[in-house]
């Protein structure tokens, strides 16, 4: 992948994740996003799945509830066979994380691609 295209690619997530910031400016019941390892946890077809943390696509948000059910249902593990620690972020907190990371990385690596 080009350097360009990977600026792109982090100009589309930050736009998708001010977005979705925006968006959650009230209350709301889904307070929650599930962490393991570099993936989150989406609801996909019912079930819990883990998704890599990546591109525009976004994670679901859980409840107080949906958390514990996770915990208490779901294991991964990781490439060793290890269990992976399930962690449960206030989705304010990880979005204003991972809005820093991209901010970081594109402060960084922006000037560093000569535009042709």
């Amino acid at each position: 992948m080009k350097a360009l295209e990977i600026i792109k690619k982090l100009k589309e997530r930050k736009s998708s994740l001010e977005f979705q910031t925006r968006l959650h400016s009230g209350l709301i019941s889904h307070n929650y996003i599930v962490e393991v390892g570099a993936s989150t946890v989406r609801l996909v077809d019912g079930k819990a799945k883990l998704m890599p943390i990546e591109g525009t696509e976004l994670p679901s948000q859980w409840t107080a509830g949906g958390v514990k059910e996770i915990k208490e249902k779901c294991s991964w593990n990781n490439m060793l066979g290890k269990p992976m620690q399930i962690k449960a972020i206030n989705y304010k907190d990880w979005y204003a994380k991972e809005l820093d990371s991209i901010n970081e990385t594109l402060e960084m690596f922006e000037p560093l691609v000569v535009k042709v």
